[in-house]
């Protein structure tokens, strides 16, 4: 491929005409501050009465009985379902009222130029997220902790019932996570931030969107990938496409490989290999995408929510 500096742009033909004014900052501040805990609330509410249908007996708050209910598919998928509906209503309503069509302000529009190196960028994200599993977990801990009780209670579900978890935690979740922290409030920050902060801060807020702190050191990274293949391809169809893969991958090799404690112990003979080769998959996957043209950016509207 052909080199190109970053004023080189790929020019849309659904970009708008550019206006006078800056978007507002509020919004994203409003997403920043309340989107979370509403989405909490509403994945609590939700959660509570799926746990009185599922359980069948009485809604209790002590850990004993959050810990039971929590091992429930229907209740886990309930949880996820009412987390990221509740997230994603945060940022579609100020999008449906927004002059510019909601579609282009989460970034759902074409990535024309882009499409034949996507399959890089998708094997990038998976490379990314192996090699830190390896090199993180001696550092702050693994992040088994958060993902094993996923794995085990997807092993103890019906076909049906893993059919509709794996849709939940890795299509679904994916899929609103990307047009909330790439496709709505990164494409606002970079109408009035630098690109490091604007790409950093929505990264940082995806990280915390995850309830743990040390496993928002793993996600951090792969936010900071996520939102350099958003903002280079003008499109968040490209970054999502990657979340939804790599989730979905990582789902299906712990539930291959079991994701027990004895099991990641006899993985580590074959994953310390792989991730020396994610090195330079890494390092490819991320030369192409500095190398293609940068998109278009967006224009700035007078108006906007």
């Amino acid at each position: 491929m052909t080199g190109a500096s970053q004023r080189e742009t790929v020019p849309r033909d659904d970009s708008p005409a550019a206006g006078p004014k800056r978007p507002r900052l509020w919004p994203v501040l409003v997403v920043a501050i309340f989107g979370m805990p509403a989405a909490a609330i509403i994945a609590g509410v939700i959660m509570a009465l799926t746990a009185a249908v599922a359980d069948g007996g009485p809604i209790r708050f002590d850990r004993t009985y959050l810990q039971h209910v929590l091992t429930l598919p229907p209740v886990l998928i309930a949880s996820v379902v009412g987390f990221e509906v509740g997230l994603g209503l945060v940022v579609i309503v100020p999008s449906l009222l927004s002059p510019e069509p909601w579609y282009r302000r989460l970034g759902l529009v074409g990535f024309r130029g882009y499409g034949k190196a996507l399959p890089l960028f998708i094997l990038g994200t998976f490379a990314i997220n192996h090699f830190l599993s390896v090199v993180l977990p001696p550092l702050v801990g693994s992040p088994a902790s958060y993902e094993v009780p996923l794995v085990q209670i997807l092993k103890n579900s019906s076909l049906p019932g893993q059919i509709v978890l794996i849709f939940t935690a890795t299509i679904f979740a994916g899929f609103i996570e990307e047009i909330v922290f790439r496709g709505y409030i990164q494409r606002r920050l970079l109408r009035r931030w630098p690109v490091w902060l604007a790409i950093g801060a929505a990264s940082l807020l995806f990280a915390l969107a995850h309830f743990s702190l040390s496993y928002a050191v793993y996600i951090l990274p792969i936010g900071i990938w996520l939102g350099l293949v958003a903002w280079r391809t003008g499109s968040t169809w490209c970054s999502m496409t990657c979340h939804l893969f790599n989730n979905l991958i990582a789902v299906i090799v712990l539930y291959a490989g079991g994701a027990s404690t004895a099991d990641v112990s006899d993985a580590a003979k074959w994953e310390i290999p792989v991730a020396v080769v994610a090195v330079p998959i890494m390092i490819w996957a991320g030369v192409v995408l500095f190398r293609l043209p940068l998109a278009a950016a967006a224009p700035r509207r007078s108006g906007d929510y």
